[in-house]
């Protein structure tokens, strides 16, 4: 796009993104409400949490939140209902561009997978189509880098210098030092007032709102009378694992 229209294509980017985050959430408000107007405006509230906690305009993570919106929603789609092939595949291809994005939100599978209703290959072809959206980021990656794998960012410390070599679960390998629970005390980097373990769920207070906050843990208590424990096993391994990994490196 940028190639296209130089910076303006930075711009289109910008509306692009912020338009797939209001319409993933007003399908996803539309199971619950049939209120278009507050529907809307709740998504256009969100959006607005969104963009102050994206510091800069043009962010690899508004993108990766617009892609796990659209995954979340074709993989809840149907309910209690056996996920119809087409949209496993469009699911997983999202996925797949999505780890192409941000590679931790490979944590996302064990969730979709226990969100989608379908039998068991419906689940293997899930993960085989994800594997296949994935290799032409790893191919391009390998390219660019000279590993599939591995991102010259991570030969430098984080926010510092410092290189140490990390020994966690039994394994060793060179690293930025690593945070609580693999280190023995929480540790903070030297631009933050607080360790990340703390800042993000406070970046995401101060962004959205309590109130925000508030629904979803209603929402998960709620979850709980009705019963609904899968559902709400499924949206834990969505919400939980991603920023637990995020604070501990």
């Amino acid at each position: 796009m940028v190639a296209f229209l130089s910076t303006g294509g930075l711009v289109v980017a910008v509306f692009c993104t912020d338009f797939l985050i209001v319409g993933f959430s007003m399908l996803m408000l539309g199971r619950v409400s049939r209120n278009t107007v507050l529907n809307t405006c709740v998504a256009v509230v969100f959006l607005f949490g969104v963009r102050a906690l994206a510091a800069y305009q043009v962010n690899e993570n508004t993108i990766g939140l617009a892609l796990s919106m659209g995954l979340l929603h074709l993989v809840t789609r149907n309910g209690n209902n056996s996920i119809p092939k087409a949209w496993a595949v469009a699911a997983a291809v999202i996925l797949g561009h999505l780890v192409g994005i941000r590679p931790i939100t490979l944590l996302l599978i064990p969730a979709a997978l226990v969100l989608m209703r379908g039998s068991k290959v419906m689940r293997a072809i899930f993960v085989g189509s994800v594997l296949v959206a994935m290799s032409p980021w790893l191919v391009a990656h390998g390219q660019a880098f000279g590993n599939a794998v591995h991102h010259p960012a991570l030969e430098y410390g984080h926010e510092t210098q410092t290189l140490l070599t990390e020994t966690p679960l039994e394994m060793s390998f060179t690293f930025h030092p690593l945070n609580y629970p693999f280190a023995e005390q929480w540790l903070r980097p030297p631009a933050h007032p607080y360790p990340t373990n703390l800042r993000l769920p406070l970046e995401l207070l101060q962004a959205l709102g309590a109130p925000f906050l508030a629904l979803v843990i209603c929402g998960c208590l709620g979850m709980w009378i009705l019963s609904r424990r899968r559902d709400l096993l499924g949206l834990v391994l969505w919400i939980l694992p991603v920023p637990l990994i995020l604070g501990a490196i």
